[in-house]
């Protein structure tokens, strides 16, 4: 059974000092019912010798305990539509030390333009910028230069805004979500 949008959770936050993946809830298709977040936790546990809690946890912007999901992660097959209230949640969030990780779903469009408007409402025109391969997110774990999208390889396509010199919000229109959850998908 998908979860619901919810407008109020309580009691959704991690135990102390293990990492949690909270996925935004989002009037946009945000469960799209690819088990991405799972493999994205289980290579977690495998590779970076963290503590990390075996699933992901839906969380809305209007929930009273964010900032204990320090990693937020977005997807949707739709529009992203938040309230006036969520982005100025988000922002404040990202301000404080959060990070936001977007990624359309099945490559939509109407995803990819709302996560730019919420970009630029939060931090202004322009912000969001390409991350070049140079940076350390390509080459910090696993040396990155191509990845398979469509059957050919091509180079990874992310954009972020960095604040005082710290990646806050990153996004791609690239549809890694399927990919890691061995989703059989029509756009790579």
């Amino acid at each position: 059974k998908k979860p619901t949008i919810e407008t109020k959770k309580k009691n959704t936050a991690s135990p102390r000092n293990a990492f949690a993946l909270a996925q935004v809830i989002h009037p946009g298709g945000w469960n799209p019912g690819v088990p991405a977040p799972e493999k994205l936790l289980e290579e977690l546990t495998k590779r970076a010798k963290l503590d990390v809690m075996p699933e992901m946890t839906p969380l809305s912007l209007r929930d009273d305990d964010i900032t204990r999901f320090p990693f937020l992660y977005m997807t949707g097959h739709d529009e992203a539509k938040l309230t006036d209230e969520e982005i100025r949640t988000l922002k404040g969030h990202l301000e404080r030390g959060g990070f936001l990780f977007a990624e359309a779903c099945c490559n939509s469009a109407n995803f990819e333009k709302s996560v730019r408007a919420i970009a630029a409402k939060i931090f202004g025109d322009g912000k969001l910028t390409r991350i070049p391969l140079s940076h350390a997110m390509f080459s910090k774990v696993y040396p990155v230069k191509t990845v398979v999208c469509k059957g050919a390889a091509v180079e990874p396509e992310f954009e972020g805004v960095e604040v005082n010199g710290r990646l806050v919000f990153v996004f791609t229109k690239q549809d890694y979500g399927c990919s890691w959850g061995n989703s059989c998908c029509t756009s790579g």
